[in-house]
């Protein structure tokens, strides 16, 4: 099993991507694993809940928004 915290963060394209994973290059942990991963926003809005419910912050959301949970 490879998951066991996942954090995501919106961003305006590749270079600010690039930018967020450069200053987590400053926090990672000696030992482990950290990886990352870019979707675009239409991979993104492809999630789909398998167990559980859609969160009211998740509800809020709308395709136009950028907003961090």
């Amino acid at each position: 099993m490879m998951q066991c915290s996942v954090y995501y963060r919106i961003v305006n394209g590749l270079d600010m991507a690039a930018k967020y994973e450069k200053r987590l290059e400053g926090y990672l942990p000696e030992k482990g694993q950290v990886r990352s991963l870019v979707l675009t926003e239409k991979q993104f809005a492809h999630m789909k809940v398998l167990v559980g419910d859609v969160s009211p912050q998740e509800s809020d959301v709308t395709g136009n928004s950028l907003t961090s949970l």
